[in-house]
C-alpha cells in the first residue's frame, strides 16, 4: 500500500462516515472553504500529518514504515453545548480507532479537548496515530 492508497482509503472512510449528514459540514484538502461568519452547523476537518519514516530492510525496493497522525478538528459554535463535540468525538473513536486500512494500522483516538476560540467557534481536536507499511518503488 502506498501513501496515496492510504490517503484514498482514509478519505473514503471519512466521506462514507460523515458526508451525508445534514447537521455537519466536513472539510478536506482542496475542499470548499467554510465561511465561519455565516455558518451555524458544526464543521469537521481531517488532516494527515506524517511525522517519521523508517526503512525496514536494505534492498532495491525496501519496505518503509511511515508514522503519523490523522488529526480531526471539530468546530462548534460557542455556547452551543459541547455535547455536539462530545458525540462527534465518540463517533470518530467508533469509526477510526483501532482499524486496519490495507497495510496501515490506526491506533487509539486521543481527544485533546477544546483548544481555541476564533470568530465565536470552539475547536476540539482528536488525534489518531497510525503506521503505514509500504514498498519504496
Amino acid at each position: 500500500m502506498s501513501i496515496v492508497d492510504f490517503r484514498a482509503d482514509l478519505m473514503t472512510l471519512y466521506r462514507t462516515t460523515f458526508d451525508k449528514r445534514p447537521d455537519l459540514r466536513i472539510g478536506y484538502e482542496n475542499g470548499p472553504a467554510v465561511d465561519f461568519d455565516t455558518s451555524t452547523v458544526p464543521y469537521l476537518q481531517m488532516d494527515i500529518i506524517y511525522s517519521d519514516a523508517t526503512q525496514r530492510d536494505i534492498s532495491e525496493n525496501p519496505w518503509i514504515t511511515d508514522k503519523g497522525t490523522v488529526l480531526f478538528s471539530i468546530f462548534v459554535k460557542e455556547n452551543s453545548n459541547n455535547l455536539v463535540a462530545t458525540k462527534l468525538i465518540q463517533e470518530l473513536r467508533k469509526n477510526f480507532q483501532l482499524k486496519s486500512l490495507g497495510l496501515a494500522r490506526l491506533y487509539e483516538a486521543s481527544a485533546k479537548g477544546s483548544v481555541s476560540l476564533k470568530k465565536g467557534w470552539v475547536t476540539y481536536r482528536v488525534a489518531v496515530d497510525f503506521e503505514l507499511d509500504s514498498l519504496l518503488m
